[in-house]
């Protein structure tokens, strides 16, 4: 594990002192058999389903930092970063790009950097936001991010007549502190437009 650890943050270029810190709670993680259990749990419940109660992981996340005296937000951090190998495979498998996945997990990072800042912390105070990524729901495209999930409400205008469980892509601005370039927004949203294009087949996208 800590060879793949390693060769992620890597891959994602994370800050030095983060690796450090990482890289520090997965021995001290794997130095303790009832957190090696744990975690090891949690990979499996992924590896049968994206799906699965990610209840496990934040309540497993929780025993563990108790355990080895780690914040919880680290350790939580971690057990994402250890299910990405699984999420990878599944990118692939469903023909998705090498650029599609590093989107994904380019996520992480910038959930990390966003946790230093506020809570002083290398791992993440937002793991719920995660989860849309593992469940292959979630998807990145040039500057932005994108989302397929029900309106919500009730909306009428421009043509259009939607019911609160039709859905709709939604679109999310990524806090990785680069300038946001209206050519970049362009460049993105053409890119999930031809994406997305199947699904919404004789809708408007």
């Amino acid at each position: 594990m800590k060879d793949y650890l390693l060769g992620f943050m890597e891959y994602c270029d994370y800050p030095s002192e983060a690796r450090a810190v990482l890289s520090n709670t997965l021995e001290l993680l794997y130095g303790d058999s009832v957190s090696a259990d744990i975690i090891s749990g949690i990979i499996s419940e992924y590896g049968k389903s994206a799906d699965m109660d990610y209840s496990l992981l934040f309540d497993g996340a929780e025993k563990i930092a108790q355990r080895i005296g780690i914040s919880r937000y680290t350790v939580e951090l971690l057990a994402f970063i250890l299910l990405t190998r699984e999420l990878r495979r599944r990118y692939f498998e469903r023909g998705f790009s090498e650029d599609t996945y590093c989107g994904a997990v380019l996520d992480l990072k910038w959930k990390l950097l966003e946790c230093y800042g506020v809570k002083g912390v290398w791992g993440t105070f937002v793991g719920e936001w995660l989860c849309g990524w593992f469940r292959v729901a979630r998807f990145t495209f040039g500057r932005l991010q994108y989302e397929i999930s029900p309106i919500g409400r009730e909306y009428v205008g421009q043509g259009v007549s939607l019911k609160p469980e039709d859905e709709v892509v939604f679109v999310h601005i990524p806090r990785t502190l680069e300038p946001l370039l209206p050519e970049a927004v362009d460049r993105s949203l053409l890119m999930a437009k031809e994406f997305f294009a199947d699904k919404f087949k004789g809708g408007r996208v």
